[in-house]
């Protein structure tokens, strides 16, 4: 925007035509006070005033009568409401009813010399003005926090208490430095070195860095509310109280609130996150930013309303732009917006306005509107106050982490909220020009700045004047678009394109010369720390006052990896970030992919960081014409489950997996044999998730490339020493072998040995675990496991070896039996440490074939397997065709044709009557039980007729069409089927043939049903010795 240069030239006005004015106008005592207009709500659209508004407004100037009808006519063509102003109004009044500094004490402070003189006969005459309205000013004190307490701030920014007072607030020294001409100049370029470092309190392995004096060894500050207005402090100490706090002045949100106070540029890069069990730390850094925003926020409006009040008093002795010349009054920006915070998702936008609500005093939110529409939106899908994960009542199949974010938070990444602070009331969804607050995701203000270059109506001119700027849980907003951040940061504080209605005249010179930018305080809240968050550091944050950064130190993850894998990591050189891309792709079809290509086993999973990577590594494997399949973050729905599909029943010999798409997704992939890290992840949790999928085997093994610009990445998996040694060292291959930790003596690192203590206690038992809590080092807890176990070796020994001895192949009746006896004897035999080869197992199975299979022992014998599990995998294919060879066999008797398929019945031996004849009749059987009549069935089947015995009467068949008696079965004697179909139960065919084969005489036997009742269900071995002798 350029300024009127005629306004500019008069703010510039020499003094001594001031004073002439003054001196003209030192007989006038009475003030008229006129409402000022430049904090009302403006549109998105400035609209240049026409003469008429000019006219009218010049008019208000000397007659309120007249400003309110303008006022009222202004709000009628917006088509505003008079009760929709309300809030402002309040402004106005709070503005209005302020007291009047005197012009006395305004010289004391601000002027000196001759301006004292000219301006002294004003301060008798606003003393007199003080003292009538000291009442009512007295109330509006407390609701301003403008009292002695609050300390007055005058037009520069300054405390305007008595000159002995040494404080000042570091919002006043921040915003009141003026930059040098080489300050100006050094800023752009980046050039940070850290001059100091001191412990973080609280925060284990980390320590501060900073690039001004340390600050942080400094006692208790002077003021007691560590640079808090007095009202903010006193409602955070009750609410600190009430969440069962002790010791705020200790407490780690207090600290962080005195660091960001310090209107530095800090990067907090190891905040546990809420999703991830740290609520508490997670809430303490929010309380810290929250406050520190609402106190920068209310102290602008503060000096702002002190000023307008000034300014009243005076508009008929001096015009306005008399007064704003002398550029004692410049106090604003080129818009009202003064505070940005940046979050990933709706879910925690909804957490951070909830607790800004609750941290904003009482008396200040009186009234928060739209806060039903806000709760519809933003709040999570189950109605709760807060997505922390303690609502989830069963236990889900994604980890906790995913449950909160995306299972039942809301998860949308596209909103934008401005938040107004008025004088008693909170409103939502605000004109972003009339808010003090701006909450966005980087989607949307990314979609709002390509909607402003496109159409030349739209702006967003907002963002010109933001003053802190914080960017919460920036590790979330790296896996969604780190260039969208980057964007919406780099147009921050740009010149605008239009005036919006602001007074030119009390615009902050900052602004006016561009350099807006060196006094925005930058924020940075994160879990871990990217190159991609460390650039935006060093290059877009310029803050003048300096940085401070968090610099930790990690012990890795290699303990929660919870498989004995044999670890590899391979370094591969590269010249710059820029060609790291390049070099990693080199690497990998030079060293990693000829031993993927030669291998006839399938289940590689390739691992890795970035989309472009992923680009790259596609592109390669298509020109090797390589079986491969894709699980990343833009594979569609029915891809996503294919991939996984093809992979597990290896139709695809590799699947390419992205760190993105395992963050929004988590599917676990089955059928992993081998594992790849193309590049490591940023998420130090993923590598043990994603190690855990191997498949268990005795040579699992994984492979990860990395480069010295992987540093970051290194100290977060591996630990920080290990990164170091690995990274500057002059070998370029590196193993992590945990089984080396129980040997004496080993070379392992520390992290080695913590992770195999970590396995070993894993897979103990939970009284052994209490047992041998002390012993930290994996060495000595596996010696004395050794001495309390070691003797079972002797015991069990002999035992295996007695089994070994006698077992046969022969003895089992199934393959699958035989060999998963022999595994378990030979797993004990190795426990003793006895050395059984595949030589032995194949010699074991060959010599116990049996003596009518010799010709098929020899046969097998000339196939020369090397190994057992040739010989198991052709047993049980033979044995499988077997079984279908003998059921084809058994469907129909040899050289018979099969039945047409209309007429084909299935023949069954065990008849069911379903007759329920008791009682006396005509029958043709004798029953096993009790001898009775029974009425025979329509169609000459079996009938099961009940007498008056025991039991039931079990009639014999009679045959259809056959005068001649048919050949019984030779193993059960019924007539009905053939012996090769028989399928009658093996101890009533065993008693057929030990007594009534003689008598060649069988009865069918009922077969007993689920829905029979009691009486019906018979004991096929209830038989009498006379039934049998009968």
């Amino acid at each position: 925007m350029a300024p009127n240069s005629t306004r500019v030239l008069k703010r510039h006005m020499p003094r001594e035509n001031l004073d002439k004015k003054q001196d003209t106008n030192k007989k006038c005592k009475t003030l008229v006070y006129n409402p000022p207009t430049e904090y009302l709500d403006s549109s998105s659209i400035y609209r240049e005033p026409t003469t008429y508004n000019n006219l009218l407004a010049s008019l208000g100037l000397s007659n309120k009568v007249v400003a309110d009808m303008n006022k009222r006519r202004q709000r009628e063509e917006e088509g505003k409401s008079d009760t929709e102003g309300d809030d402002d109004d309040d402004e106005e009044e709070e503005r209005d009813d302020m007291v009047v500094q005197t012009i006395g004490d305004l010289n004391h402070t601000s002027c000196k010399g001759a301006d004292q003189e000219n301006l002294g006969d004003h301060t008798e005459n606003t003393e007199k003005e003080k003292n009538d309205y000291h009442s009512e000013e007295e109330e509006d004190f407390e609701d301003c926090e403008t009292d002695e307490e609050e300390q007055e701030l005058n037009t520069d920014g300054q405390s305007s208490v008595d000159a002995s007072s040494s404080f000042t607030s570091a919002f006043s020294d921040h915003l009141s430095h003026k930059l040098s001409s080489q300050e100006v100049e050094t800023l752009p370029k980046g050039n940070w070195k850290f001059k100091w470092e001191a412990p973080a309190i609280d925060i284990p392995n980390c320590m501060w860095k900073g690039t001004r004096q340390n600050f942080l060894d400094v006692c208790v500050q002077s003021d007691a509310t560590y640079g808090l207005k007095p009202k903010l402090f006193k409602h955070w100490l009750q609410l600190y109280d009430k969440s069962g706090g002790k010791d705020f002045n200790s407490s780690k949100r207090r600290r962080l609130f005195s660091i960001c106070n310090s209107y530095q540029d800090i990067l907090h890069s190891n905040k546990r996150p809420f999703y991830n069990g740290g609520l508490n730390e997670d809430s303490s850094a929010m309380d810290a930013y929250i406050m520190h925003s609402l106190n920068h926020i209310f102290r602008t409006r503060d000096l702002v309303n002190t000023n307008e009040s000034i300014i009243s008093k005076h508009r008929e002795t001096l015009s306005e732009e008399e007064i704003l010349s002398n550029g004692r009054f410049l106090d604003q920006g080129f818009t009202r917006p003064k505070v940005l915070i940046l979050l990933p998702f709706r879910s925690i936008a909804f957490r951070v306005v909830k607790r800004l609500i609750q941290l904003t005093p009482e008396s200040q939110r009186v009234n928060v509107e739209h806060l039903d529409r806000f709760n519809a939106e933003f709040g999570c899908e189950d109605d709760s106050d807060e997505c922390d994960g303690n609502s989830i009542t069963r236990k889900p199949s994604k980890p906790c982490d995913w449950q909160t974010l995306f299972g039942e938070g809301n998860n949308d990444d596209c909103f934008m909220l401005g938040i107004k602070h008025t004088r008693k009331s909170i409103r939502l969804y605000g004109d972003f020009y009339s808010s003090d607050i701006i909450i966005a995701s980087p989607l949307k203000l990314l979609m709002a700045i390509g909607l402003a270059e496109e159409n030349k109506d739209l702006d967003v001119d907002y963002l010109s004047s933001i003053e802190v700027l914080v960017i919460d849980h920036a590790d979330i907003i790296s896996m969604q678009n780190w260039r969208f951040l980057e964007t919406v940061v780099d147009h921050l504080n740009r010149l605008p394109s239009k005036q919006h209605g602001t007074n030119v005249m009390r615009i902050r010179p900052l602004y006016l010369d561009g350099h807006a930018r060196f006094y925005r305080q930058s924020i940075v809240l994160s879990s871990y720390l990217t190159t991609d968050i460390n650039a935006l550091f060093n290059h877009h944050c310029l803050n003048y006052k300096g940085k401070m950064k968090l610099a930790c130190e990690y012990k890795g993850v290699l303990q929660e990896v919870l498989l004995p894998v044999e670890q590899i990591y391979g370094r591969f050189d590269a010249d710059s970030v820029d060609h790291a891309n390049d070099a990693r792709l080199e690497y990998f079809t030079k060293k990693i992919f000829p031993k993927i290509k030669d291998s006839a086993q399938g289940g590689v999973m390739i691992f890795m960081n970035s989309y472009f990577e992923l680009v790259m590594l596609r592109s390669f494997l298509k020109s090797q014409n390589a079986s491969f399949c894709v699980l990343g973050e833009y594979t569609e729905k029915e891809g996503k489950s294919k991939a996984r599909q093809e992979f597990f029943e290896g139709n695809k010999k590799i699947i390419i997996y992205t760190e993105r798409a395992y963050f929004y997704w988590r599917y676990k992939i089955r059928g992993i044999k081998k594992l790849i890290f193309y590049s490591l992840p940023e998420r130090k949790e993923f590598y043990p998730q994603i190690m855990n999928m191997l498949e268990e085997s005795h040579d699992m093994m994984s492979t990860a490339l990395f480069c010295r610009f992987d540093q970051l990445k290194m100290e977060r998996i591996v630990g920080h020493a290990s990164a170091k040694r690995m990274i500057s060292s002059e070998k370029s291959s590196f193993c992590f072998r945990l089984g080396e930790c129980i040997k004496d003596p080993n070379t392992a690192t520390q992290t080695e040995r913590y992770s195999a203590i970590f396995i070993i206690r894993h897979h103990l038992a939970e009284s052994l675990k209490q047992q041998y809590l002390t012993l930290e080092d994996p060495l000595e807890l596996w010696v004395a496991l050794k001495k309390r176990y070691d003797h079972q070796k002797t015991v069990i020994l002999p035992q295996a070896k007695f089994d070994w001895k006698n077992l046969r192949f022969e003895d089992f009746k199934s393959v699958e039996e035989f060999n998963s006896k022999l595994f378990r004897i030979v797993a004990l035999i190795k426990l003793c440490g006895e050395e059984v080869t595949d030589k032995d197992m194949l010699e074991k199975t060959f010599s116990t074939f049996g003596t009518p299979n010799v010709v098929l022992q020899q046969q097998y014998r000339a196939m020369n397997h090397s190994t057992y599990e040739d010989l198991i995998s052709c047993l049980l294919l033979a044995e499988k065709n077997n079984q279908l060879l003998l059921r084809n066999s058994a469907m129909r008797p040899p050289g018979s044709a099969p039945l047409p398929e209309g007429t084909r019945k299935e023949s069954n031996f065990v008849q069911r009557n379903r007759s329920s004849d008791r009682g006396r009749g005509r029958g043709n059987g004798h029953g096993l039980r009790g001898k009775g009549r029974g009425r025979p069935n329509q169609d000459n089947r079996p009938n099961l007729s009940f007498g008056r015995g025991k039991g039931r009467g079990i009639n014999k068949p009679t045959q259809r069409g056959s005068s001649s008696r048919p050949t019984p079965c030779s193993r059960c004697g019924m007539t009905n089927h053939w012996v090769k179909i028989c399928r009658t139960p093996k101890y009533l065919a065993e008693l057929y043939q030990k007594y009534g084969k003689d008598n060649h005489e069988a009865n069918l036997v009922h077969q007993v049903n689920e829905n029979d009742s009691k009486d019906d269900k018979i004991d096929g071995m209830d038989y009498e010795l006379s039934d049998l002798l009968d």
